[in-house]
């Protein structure tokens, strides 16, 4: 009969609309009265308070059962559960959530709670200070299983509307807080939305609220606790209950336990095994109901937990940095408008491979405002790997940047570094480095006067011939002074050609020369020239003594023994005592193409062999200054179709290879008609000649006589210069109109002057030329290697009433008593002259008389050396005459004829014999005066050789503008 009652009033609790049978579950909990709301860090934590599920490291799984009332025989009464705590990040940033479910279980009433949870610290540390927040889900499933009913009505109309089992929602929410290792606070409010569990679903049945409120004091040996409970409903209308719970450590492992509420007393032990990586502990706690006919039968509950902690894994070492000395700015002087490259390192010192990372790169501008230097870009980063960072930045304004690399920045709060990940050092994520950016130097320059006015002007321009000669006294091997300004001239232009080189061929005369060992006189002759050459700079490894290979006694101006005349015979002689300097290649440096032509086509067969010399050709041009590129045609002598074809052919190629050359080095390619019969006449052969070396005549001294200044000489030139970067030189000259430097004014470091005074002479102290226009150019060189360079407006001497210029240009230099030239060099030159007489004619408002002039020397007759002369000039007019119907694209004589015409041009040609030597004037520098010198001095052979000779010679007379 009491066995009934018992059953009847746990059927009556189970039908209360006050209480669920579903309780907190935990041994550990209950063995300690329940107070555990500031205690609950394990896997009961969504049970207990939600909020602890973030308040401790390791992954926690929680196992509970529990037997009510062990001896009451007309129901088993038993719950099982689990709680599940998951940290969502190994560094504890985002969270953690808990899963738990409950299951009671009776014979009539089973009920189920499933939770859902996520915790959130505030702030502080898992395993230290901290304040954490939770919250709940909250699933209840209740059941009746009537087969177990006595008696069961399935008429009542409670299951006929209902069915046997309902669900219902609520919400827990929790906060722990632990402001220090020894004492922590919990507080829980639990069924928030008072579910309904009841079968009718009516809201007669609803779950009271509870809210709870303890401490727990971490004390080591003794942690006491205290809680204190408040339902919205209760029975007897007790709505408070306290908790008290007492928990004794005997070591780290085994604990006792001892908890006191108004419901029942408890006592407890646990046991825990404390792993390096998992951990795992058991809790057991017997409860005595109190006040309740329950406890006169002493009927106890059980409750066994088994709790597994898992130790979070290692939280890997995240560390990046911008290697230090690693940003680099080049170049880190920049001018306005130059872009830059900044170079960083960033290392990733941590043990995660970081993906997606922000690099910012960013300034403080003038105003003091953070900006992005470039976009932000995102990299990827391997542990241990150091990973090179380039970017391309364009400064806005001129200043002093200091430039900040940072990794992990996403840019959003410049300068702070802010970023996602949390690194063992936050200081080394940022790097700099500094630029300077400055503008340009800017600057013009301005004479006062803009021309000076002359009258009576007449100027002389005459080349100056090179004759590669040295020559000797009687049994002698010294070197002669006079020929020490040929000898300096061929020096310089060597060091300035690195591919020429200078063969010397010594020789002597049979009749003259009367020592023991002629060819050993003619061997020392060419080591004497050498020694002077090289006093004068020239490389010594490119000047070389020929020793065989020649005729060392070989006679350069005929035989003479066959010369009756004393005189002329003595003359002979002494050019045989002599010294012959010729240039040619070093190994490898020269070439030789063959074009073929079909027929009498005038255009190449093919230019493929061109096409691959043209690399070698540009090359070997700038290089050596001195050296041309001779394109030549051949024909049969006399032959004057098969002549004009084969120049028209080599016309063709020179035009083809100017065009690839470019306009720089076309007029550096010379046209070039001989008669060698070895050479098939349907091929023209390209070759390089650097015989320019030594026999390009010295450029013309302009020497003016006979004219006055009207007005003050004096010209002040104006600069105005703004230089940024500072000034680290500068140079202000006068220039002509293609550019070279006629006078230099000033140059220096430093302070550019406002301004020059000018005389408007050149270097060498003469009035500059009235036919050319003259620029004052100004060049600033600044501390970043910038530079000005800016010209004025066009200056120029006027010539107010009369100018008259006379230039000279060497054509050719002939061998004895032939009309044969002395090298290709010269005999191409044609071009050149035929090139300047055409510059001079077009230059308008001229009375132009072009002489094409023979020479010769003082030996033989002189009625033959008028003839030898005139056939030299007639010669060479005929040959200039080709050659500018060549330039100026005519294809007859008379359209030359009429050009001529129109130009106000007389061209003829006229022999002269050797009645004039050769007399140019030039200007004395150091003197600061013109020198009349006669370079043709018949009395020495040197002056013989240069006798020989054909000049174009044109007078010029310029008009005032008025006329």
């Amino acid at each position: 009969m009491f066995r009934s009652f018992i059953a009847g009033l746990a059927f009556l609790l189970i039908l209360s609309a006050s209480f669920s049978q579903v309780d907190e579950t935990s041994a550990r909990a209950l063995g300690m009265g329940g107070a555990y709301s500031a205690s609950s860090l394990d896997g009961n934590a969504p049970i207990w308070n939600p909020g602890a599920m973030d308040a401790f490291k390791r992954m926690a799984l929680s196992l509970n059962y529990s037997a009510f009332h062990i001896g009451l025989e007309d129901d088993f009464l038993q719950e099982g559960g689990l709680g599940y705590v998951l940290h969502l990040d190994r560094k504890f940033r985002y969270g953690s959530v808990g899963i738990s479910y409950t299951q009671f279980l009776s014979d009539v009433y089973s009920q189920g709670v499933l939770t859902l949870g996520y915790a959130k610290r505030i702030f502080g540390d898992a395993d230290g200070k901290c304040l954490s927040v939770g919250a709940n889900f909250v699933l209840y499933r209740n059941g009746f299983n009537d087969a177990n009913f006595h008696n069961f009505d399935a008429n009542d109309p409670l299951v006929v509307n209902n069915g046997t089992s309902s669900m219902a929602f609520s919400a827990d929410a929790g906060i722990y807080y632990r402001p220090m290792k020894l004492f922590s606070v919990g507080v829980c409010a639990k069924n928030l939305m008072s579910p309904d569990v009841s079968i009718s679903q009516s809201g007669a049945s609803k779950e009271p609220m509870k809210i709870r409120g303890g401490l727990f004091f971490n004390l080591g040996v003794v942690n006491p606790t205290i809680e204190v409970e408040y339902r919205t409903e209760a029975a007897n209308d007790k709505n408070l209950d306290m908790h008290i719970g007492l928990e004794k450590n005997f070591g780290e492992s085994f604990a006792m336990r001892a908890g006191y509420n108004r419901n029942d007393v408890g006592l407890g032990f646990g046991y825990t095994h404390w792993g390096e990586k998992v951990s795992w502990g058991i809790d057991y706690a017997v409860l005595y109901p109190l006040m309740t006919e329950m406890a006169k039968e002493y009927f106890t509950t059980h409750r066994i937990g088994f709790n597994l902690y898992v130790e979070p894994p290692p939280v890997p070492v995240e560390d990046l940095a911008v290697v230090e000395g690693s940003v680099n700015i080049v170049p880190d002087r920049l001018i306005l408008g130059q872009e830059a490259t900044i170079s960083a390192q960033v290392e990733n010192r941590g043990e995660k491979l970081e993906k997606k990372v922000p690099v910012s790169v960013y300034y403080q501008d003038a105003d003091g405002n953070w900006v992005l230097a470039v976009p932000i870009e995102k990299i990827t980063i391997k542990p241990g790997e150091i990973l090179p960072l380039k970017f391309k930045w364009m400064p806005p304004a001129k200043g002093n940047y200091t430039i900040y690399v940072a990794v992990d920045d996403n840019g959003k709060k410049l300068p702070a570094v802010k970023g996602k990940i949390e690194e063992v050092d936050e200081d080394n994520n940022v790097g700099f480095a500094d630029a300077s950016v400055f503008r340009k130097p800017e600057g013009m320059i301005s004479p006062e006067s803009k021309s000076l006015a002359v009258s009576k002007l007449l100027l002389y321009q005459e080349e100056e011939p090179i004759i590669p000669l040295v020559f000797f006294e009687k049994n002698s091997s010294t070197v002669d002074g006079r020929f020490d300004r040929m000898l300096s001239i061929v020096a310089s232009r060597l060091k300035n050609n690195p591919d020429v080189k200078i063969d010397l061929h010594g020789y002597y005369d049979k009749s003259t020369d009367d020592v023991a060992d002629p060819q050993k006189l003619a061997l020392d002759r060419a080591n004497a020239v050498r020694n002077k050459l090289l006093s004068f700079g020239a490389p010594a490894d490119r000047v070389n003594v020929r020793t065989t290979g020649y005729d060392m006694s070989e006679s350069r101006a005929g035989l003479p023994e066959e010369q009756v005349i004393a005189r002329d015979r003595k003359m002979m002689q002494d050019e045989n005592r002599r010294v012959e300097i010729n240039a040619w290649f070093t190994e490898g440096n020269e070439f030789l193409i063959k074009v073929p032509f079909s027929g009498t086509s005038k255009e190449p067969a093919n230019t493929e062999d061109l096409a691959r010399f043209i690399s070698s050709m540009r090359s070997l041009l700038q290089k050596n200054e001195e050296v041309i590129i001779l394109v030549e045609g051949y024909a049969m002598e006399g032959d004057r179709e098969a002549e004009e074809l084969s120049f028209k052919r080599a016309a063709n190629v020179a035009k083809w290879i100017k065009g690839k050359l470019g306009p720089e080095l076309a007029e550096r390619v010379y046209v070039h008609q001989a008669y060698e019969k070895s050479v098939p006449e349907n091929e023209v052969w390209v070759f390089p000649n650097p015989e320019g070396v030594v026999y390009r005549p010295k450029e013309a001294d302009r020497v003016l006589e006979d004219y006055t200044i009207e007005g003050s000489e004096e010209n002040l030139v104006k600069i105005d210069a703004d230089v940024d970067a500072g000034v680290d030189s500068f140079a202000v000259s006068i220039v002509d109109e293609k550019g070279n430097t006629v006078r230099l004014l000033a140059a220096g470091k430093g302070q550019v002057p406002k301004g020059i005074s000018w005389d408007w002479r050149d270097e060498a102290g003469m009035l500059l030329d009235f036919d050319e226009k003259y620029f004052a150019k100004l060049q600033i060189w600044d501390k970043m290697g910038e530079q000005l360079i800016t010209t004025s407006d066009t200056m120029g001497i006027q010539i107010s009433k009369q100018g008259k210029r006379i230039e000279s240009l060497v054509i050719v230099i002939f061998m004895f008593n032939q009309s044969q030239p002395q090298s290709k060099f010269l005999e191409s030159r044609i071009e050149y002259v035929a090139r300047r007489l055409i510059y001079r004619a077009q230059k308008g408002q001229y009375k132009l008389i072009a002489t094409v002039a023979g020479y010769t020397d003082s030996i033989g007759p002189e009625y033959a050396n008028i003839a030898l002369s005139r056939q030299r000039a007639e010669r060479e007019l005929g040959r200039i005459r080709k050659y500018m119907k060549y330039l100026l694209n005519l294809d007859t004589d008379a359209q030359l004829d009429n050009w001529l015409k129109e130009h106000n041009v007389v061209l003829k040609a006229k022999g002269y014999g050797e009645r004039i030597p050769y007399v140019i004037r030039r200007w004395n520098s150091q003197l600061k005066t013109a020198e009349t010198v006669t370079i043709g001095n018949n009395e020495l052979p040197e002056g013989r050789t240069v006798n020989r000779r054909v000049l174009l010679e044109m007078r010029a007379e310029k008009l005032p503008e008025s006329e």
